[in-house]
């Protein structure tokens, strides 16, 4: 489950440890500022969280909260140490064995002077957490959005999943300006967080719809036994179905299938890998002025996966090893 987690940006800590910010084009700032007051209807509904942290402290400019990450040497060397790179990566808290559906999402109100809290689904998370990105508080994925017929000016009857709309957001396209792929670090923020906020969307789903898996079928002592799970740490269990990517039923299906092809038409004699190259024409082509693979790291995820499914086609329909009797 990924319920709780927080994004750690090093550089941005750094930035802030340094004031580099005072360094910023104040005349671009105001610029930026003056058109989501007059254009964002979320800047009269909800205060900044240094607005109420000023507030707080008795209106002192300087005020702030440091957070740390703390290493605990007890702990796995091999699994969990520092980091080591200048990476945006998500720190969830505890050891994972919580019961926890619901993200530390917290909105502050103007008018009734409270606290609300929302989840990731929240149509308004995306425009108050990535204000760049929505100058005009557009509002962001919910439940209820459906496909659209373009050509007919019409919706569908099916509804259109979280993954979806955050894929269509990530490509380019020449009739419309996209600010999401020119924010660089933000940028990589943003994917950091919707996959997690993607995946607990499925894992919801599984969650609460255990009778279309048959799940009664795998309430029984095998898989505590087969797994080595202590007795103690047993709750209500939820199956994910083998077409979760990544379950364990997905992989164990995997390897299941893999050894039933291997003991039939024996062992494989090629061990065939592919790697990436950031500095594919591909890559280096598409990107935009002044941008860097980093600054584009979903680009450089697609074009692998294009000539991956090119290299498939080539060994399965060309046969430039023989012919191709099965494959996982």
């Amino acid at each position: 489950m990924y319920a709780q987690f927080y994004i750690y940006n090093p550089g941005a800590a750094l930035d802030t440890h340094h004031k580099r910010n005072l360094r910023l084009n104040r005349n671009v700032l105001q610029t930026i500022e003056n058109v989501m007051q007059q254009n964002n209807p979320f800047c009269e509904l909800y205060q900044c969280a240094f607005e109420v942290l000023k507030a707080a402290s008795g209106g002192d400019e300087n005020f702030n909260v440091p957070v740390y990450l703390h290493y605990d040497n007890s702990t796995d060397h091999h699994r969990y140490n520092m980091p080591t790179t200048d990476e945006i990566v998500v720190i969830l808290p505890g050891d994972g064995m919580e019961i926890s559906n619901v993200r530390d999402i917290i909105v502050y109100r103007k008018q009734e002077q409270g606290l609300m809290q929302i989840s990731e689904c929240h149509p308004a998370y995306l425009p108050l957490h990535y204000v760049l990105f929505s100058p005009t508080g557009q509002l962001g994925w919910t439940t209820k959005l459906k496909h659209w017929y373009v050509t007919r000016n019409v919706s569908t009857s099916g509804k259109l999943s979280m993954k979806q709309y955050f894929c269509y957001h990530l490509f380019e396209r020449a009739s419309e300006y996209s600010p999401i792929l020119r924010e660089g670090r933000l940028f990589q923020q943003f994917i950091v967080d919707v996959w997690p906020a993607t995946e607990q969307n499925r894992l919801a789903y599984a969650r609460l719809n255990q009778n279309e898996f048959c799940s009664d079928l795998y309430y029984n002592l095998t898989d505590i036994v087969t797994e080595g799970l202590n007795a103690d740490k047993i709750g209500q269990r939820s199956v994910l179905p083998s077409s979760h990517i990544g379950s364990p039923r997905n992989m164990y299906e995997i390897y299941q299938d893999s050894l039933a092809i291997t003991r039939y038409n024996k062992h494989p004699y090629i061990f065939l890998t592919m790697t990436a190259n950031p500095n594919w024409p591909e890559i280096t082509n598409a990107l935009l002025p002044n941008q860097t693979v980093y600054d584009w790291p979903d680009l450089v995820v697609r074009v692998f996966e294009l000539k991956r499914k090119t290299l498939l086609n080539v060994v399965f329909n060309n046969g430039v090893f023989g012919i191709h009797v099965a494959h996982v």
